[in-house]
């Protein structure tokens, strides 16, 4: 019978707090931004702010930004691919450096051995 009589208030609690969760979240002006990149809730920020844009413009302000961004992300993944074995060189040729000038022979010693790779789990034998 206790169940019974705390399910009432429970879940008109609930409800009203569903309900009050969900009128603050779509008053907040943040949720539009999701998507964007840090940089370029900033920006839109900063225009809406000096330019005193109204709520259309910003929506729209905010349709060109994604469309910019994703382009934006299209294009440095593209370079960052074109890059990978330039930055695969560089980081041997600075891994030599560190290893050749800057440690002494003990560390170089605990150093290589954390280069190589080791068994995380002995390997099994094979059942016959």
């Amino acid at each position: 019978m206790i169940g019974v009589r705390l399910f009432l208030p429970v879940f008109l609690t609930f409800c009203c707090g569903f309900l009050a969760g969900f009128m603050v979240a779509d008053q907040n002006p943040d949720r539009e931004h999701t998507n964007l990149a840090p940089d370029l809730i900033a920006y839109e920020r900063g225009l809406s702010a000096t330019t005193g844009l109204d709520s259309d413009q910003r929506a729209d302000l905010r349709v060109l930004l994604a469309y910019y961004q994703r382009e934006r992300d299209a294009l440095l993944h593209t370079q960052r691919a074109l890059m990978e074995p330039q930055l695969a060189d560089l980081d041997v040729r600075f891994e030599r450096l560190i290893m050749d000038h800057i440690l002494d022979p003990d560390q170089k010693e605990f150093a290589s051995l954390t280069q190589e790779p080791s068994l995380v789990f002995p390997q099994q034998a094979s059942p016959r």
